[in-house]
């Protein structure tokens, strides 16, 4: 028959298993789903890079396919192309750097002087 001391090891040996579950889950998901999920990423050509919704109804969604990328718009009943063949960012050639808002206050303001007259039309 089935007494404490059995029901005791029984509880303790599931708490293990689901613990040693928990531990396998959590390694996974820092290392990033170790090798064949990398080499299944690598592979994807299609990719969800941003979304963002406009309303209750409609969202904007910015989607890649082989390194291009193209933004949507889809709603309940329709999807529209708003723009296709878009470069990223990193593929796009670098733009200035902005100046930083401090920078530009530290900056000396151009002096501004009135137009000086011709003595000759005096």
């Amino acid at each position: 028959m089935i007494d404490g001391v059995m029901i005791g090891r029984l509880i303790a040996v599931l708490g293990l298993v689901i613990g040693l579950i928990l531990l396998a889950g959590w390694v996974l998901k820092r290392t990033g789903g170790g090798g064949l999920a990398r080499a299944a990423q690598r592979s994807r050509r299609l990719a969800v890079i941003e979304a963002r919704p406009l309303d209750p109804h409609h969202k904007l969604v910015l989607v890649s396919r082989d390194g291009v990328e193209h933004l949507l718009v889809i709603g309940a009943n329709h999807t529209a192309v708003v723009e296709t063949g878009i470069v990223p960012p990193a593929a796009a050639e670098p733009a200035e750097p902005q100046p930083r808002f401090r920078d530009v206050l530290d900056r000396e303001a151009p002096v501004l002087r009135a137009p000086e007259e011709d003595e000759d039309a005096r």
